[in-house]
């Protein structure tokens, strides 16, 4: 029990990213990625279709767990409606920002 408090006061100070920073992190990303098509390709239904979805999909996953992977960078155990997937999360200036988990 001891061990449970201890962990959630460390999340609760900013050490680990929550299940909201995450989702927050990738609803950035998503929504970088629509800005990046618009300035290619202009407007379009499709492409705001496309991240309706994707922010749908994001809002859907949980965080089931992470572990350290470097002084500013989590890799996160997530699970959504396509599955579990690992995150690479890091801390930066302005927020946390989604990396390639993958080396």
């Amino acid at each position: 029990m001891g061990a449970l408090a201890v962990s959630l006061s460390l999340a609760a100070c900013g050490g680990s990213p929550s299940e909201c920073d995450m989702r927050a992190a990738l609803s950035k990303q998503v929504d970088a990625g629509l800005e990046q098509a618009r300035q290619i390709a202009g407007k379009s239904a499709f492409f705001d279709f496309q991240a309706d979805e994707q922010r749908k999909a994001v809002a859907a996953m949980k965080l089931i767990g992470w572990k350290s992977d470097g002084e500013k960078a989590w890799l996160c155990d997530v699970v959504g409606k396509n599955g579990a997937v690992q995150i690479r999360i890091l801390k930066g200036s302005d927020g946390w920002i989604p990396s390639n988990a993958e080396g």
